[in-house]
């Protein structure tokens, strides 16, 4: 987790014990790297929407962001309505 030799830890207790075991200053720090993760992944469905990704890509990434959802809820982020969150709303069965 880029320059950081603690957030690796943060995010593996998070995903084995869960959200709520984390440390204030953890859970902040969790959440803002997953936030950065969520928006360069709307960057790239953004390329696919204005034509510079393939469909395929688009998908994958899609997918990718449904299969992390729960982790990113139990860390209190809420689908927007922005035309990624769309996607992923429709690709999870939540429209």
């Amino acid at each position: 987790m880029a320059m950081s030799e603690s957030l690796g830890g943060i995010r593996v207790k998070a995903l084995s014990d869960g959200a709520h075991t984390l440390a204030p200053d953890e859970l902040y720090r969790l959440q803002r790297w997953e936030n950065s993760v969520r928006l360069r992944m709307r960057s790239q469905y953004i390329q696919y929407v204005r034509g510079y990704l393939d469909e395929e890509t688009a998908n994958g990434i899609v997918r990718a962001a449904v299969n992390w959802l729960p982790y990113w809820e139990e860390l209190g982020y809420e689908l927007g309505d922005n035309e990624f969150e769309q996607a992923i709303r429709r690709a999870a069965g939540r429209q």
